[in-house]
């Protein structure tokens, strides 16, 4: 009944009725983790006279906040860098209008780990290893990208242990 009351009370009687604002979340197809990202977040309302603001009514990630852009009836929410995972939001809109009306979305977003980048590395030994001969490894690297230039290294070995590239 209070709703109803108020309402009536608070109507604007020289004008239409306020309609209720709707925040659009636009959000790509994928978000990397540890890195920053913006999701852009539209608000839409059929009166275009009303001023839209955003709020943010729930973050599951703590640092994430709203970059309203100056002008529009857009903003951004700004995600910080943060580990891989489903995240849930909640991001209110109210208009100017008389009475002011507000509503909300709720939505997840999902952040990935990056691809590994890091090459694998094979080894193969070309003939039995006898103990007082020296031994030859064949290393055959990959990482998914055929233009990458990959390097080798000896990290632990025996003493005088050396690489030698094919062709040299």
């Amino acid at each position: 009944f209070e709703d109803y009351q108020q309402s009536i009370i608070n109507r604007n009687i020289f004008g239409p009725p306020n309609n209720t604002p709707i925040v659009a979340v636009r959000p790509s197809s994928s978000y990397t983790s540890n890195s920053e990202f913006k999701i852009s977040l539209r608000g839409e309302d059929a009166d275009k006279e009303d001023t839209l603001s955003f709020s943010m009514l729930n973050s599951e990630i703590e640092g994430a906040n709203l970059e309203p852009r100056e002008g529009t009836r857009e903003a951004f929410l700004v995600i910080p860098p943060t580990s891989a995972g489903t995240y849930a939001f909640k991001v209110g809109i109210k208009d100017s209008g008389f009475p002011a009306k507000e509503s909300y979305a709720d939505f997840k977003v999902e952040i990935a780990d990056p691809p590994n980048k890091n090459p694998a590395v094979i080894a193969k030994l070309s003939n039995p290893y006898p103990p007082d001969r020296p031994i030859e490894i064949v290393l055959e690297g990959t990482d998914g990208n055929e233009k990458d230039i990959l390097t080798f290294a000896i990290v632990e070995g025996v003493e005088g242990a050396e690489i030698v590239k094919e062709n040299e």
